[in-house]
């Protein structure tokens, strides 16, 4: 059968279209720390959006959210007013809170959540998880203090984890209030046992890629250290979606990208040559079970300025 001109160009239009729309569905993210003091400040935040807009970001998970009281009316309504501004004028389609605290959760981001006066555009659509059970104790003694011995865990790794899957159990009774609502959490490390508790709990698990650029400026972001490892362990408990994250974080004790970042290079970039390396892995067994969505970058707050912007 021959086919026209017109109708090999209308095929390839579609199937052009269908990747745009897959691509402007991945998490393009970036956390953003101290959003309590952006928050209400006009300037702040639209220089907050216009960077986002700039860096091809379409997803954004705030710290110190839980720092603003969402009881008080006056505070819901800005929230609803930067939320809407930022998906209907700055393509973000994903709004994530993130705390180490059920009861900041509880309390007051999800009274935010299920207030009659906030509409489904105006939510808060994944709650997620921070506290690192993974570092060793007394090291983390603030965890200790603050949330294991009050709540009668052991102050070890394994009490931590312990309250982390409580915590995780908890937080989707909250997100199963509203539908559409996720749960996530962030991990540095985990092995094959945490990952088989977490990852039938939760939607979505971020993990650290913190590296720096090779000594020619180019990147080696995938095959490192543990990297595999913890990417096995969550292939071998899943069907899971998963999100690295790289950090352009300014003066981190941590790898950064920073520098890389600053000589020009577009936050997408690191993404493309992640994936694809994920991709080409022929190695790890399972991977079908790992859904790679998308990305994030830690941290607004101290990643290179952008010129007219900041």
């Amino acid at each position: 059968m021959k086919l026209r001109l017109s109708h090999i160009l209308f095929v390839l239009f579609l199937w052009i279209s269908a990747g745009q729309l897959s691509k402007a569905q991945e998490y393009h993210g970036m956390y953003v720390a101290r959003f309590d003091e952006i928050l209400g400040d006009n300037y702040k935040e639209t220089k907050l959006l216009r960077y986002a807009e700039a860096t091809g970001t379409n997803s954004l998970s705030f710290y110190d959210l839980d720092e603003v009281d969402l009881n008080i009316a006056e505070n819901r309504q800005k929230l609803r007013k930067f939320i809407r501004l930022a998906r209907s004028e700055y393509h973000i389609i994903h709004i994530g809170a993130v705390s180490e605290s059920i009861e900041n959760f509880r309390k007051n981001l999800h009274t935010y959540n299920i207030d009659t006066h906030t509409k489904v555009a105006d939510r808060i659509n994944a709650y997620n998880i921070e506290f690192e059970f993974w570092n060793k104790i007394p090291s983390k003694k603030y965890y200790c203090s603050r949330y294991l011995s009050p709540s009668g865990f052991e102050c070890s790794q394994e009490g931590a984890f312990q309250y982390v899957l409580g915590f995780i159990k908890e937080l989707r009774k909250l997100a199963n209030e509203i539908p559409g609502t996720d749960v996530e959490i962030y991990v540095g490390w985990l092995d094959a046992d945490h990952a088989k508790k977490i990852t039938p709990l939760v939607d979505r698990v971020y993990y650290a890629v913190y590296r720096e650029m090779e000594i020619d400026g180019s990147l080696n972001l995938y095959h490192y250290g543990m990297q595999r490892s913890r990417l096995k362990s969550l292939a071998a408990s899943g069907p899971i979606e998963i999100v690295p994250i790289f950090s352009g974080h300014r003066g981190s004790t941590d790898p950064s990208l920073h520098l890389w970042l600053k000589l020009g290079n577009r936050p997408i970039e690191a993404w493309w040559h992640y994936a694809k390396a994920f991709e080409r892995d022929a190695f790890l067994r399972n991977k079908k079970n790992l859904n790679m969505v998308g990305y994030q970058w830690f941290l607004y707050n101290t990643m290179p300025s952008i010129s007219g912007i900041n």
